[in-house]
């Protein structure tokens, strides 16, 4: 089944293969015949499909974009929070010029389930990380990546930034 919520509601009326498509996939989840001649039918089959793809999707990101920029553009793509993920999170944050006011929710260490002070946090296992990956765990350490050259540097100032978190802790 196409992701409906993807494509415009005009769209799809005024494209006849996709109307069609529609159609079917509505008579599929609801077993019931959808009149593609009622413009209010299509109307409320469109709010109902969409609304069924919203309760169904489990929570895939811990970050939550505030209403008014629902629909933001980036880098080419639409971005809206049913699509969103931590790693698209983490680059508007980085890259976007409006960066933290674009969400209304951002995570703390505790929900993204960052150990800090875990032995298993070597130098090894974040030189096997992509360096978007390492970037987005320098800024979740309040680190400016592009200050770093390569993964070799960037991993170690991480490992730096959790052991001054670690620190920090232990002396509160």
């Amino acid at each position: 089944m196409k992701d409906w919520s993807k494509i415009n509601k005009h769209s799809i009326v005024q494209d006849r293969v996709l109307l069609k498509e529609f159609s079917n996939d509505y008579q599929e989840l609801f077993n019931t015949k959808l009149n593609i001649g009622c413009g209010k039918c299509i109307d409320e089959a469109y709010k109902r499909i969409i609304s069924l793809k919203n309760n169904n999707m489990k929570k895939t990101c811990n970050y939550r974009l505030k209403l008014k920029y629902e629909g933001t553009f980036f880098k080419g793509s639409l971005i809206r929070n049913g699509d969103l993920t931590d790693e698209i999170a983490g680059k508007l944050l980085k890259e976007h010029p409006h960066g933290e006011q674009l969400f209304d929710i951002t995570p703390n260490a505790s929900e993204l389930n960052v150990v800090l002070a875990d032995e298993t946090e070597t130098l090894d296992s974040l030189m096997k990380m992509s360096r978007t990956d390492l970037d987005a765990k320098a800024e979740f350490h309040s680190l400016d990546s592009s200050e770093y050259k390569n993964k070799t540097e960037i991993s170690q100032a991480i490992l730096e930034a959790i052991n001054d978190d670690t620190s920090s802790e232990e002396e509160e």
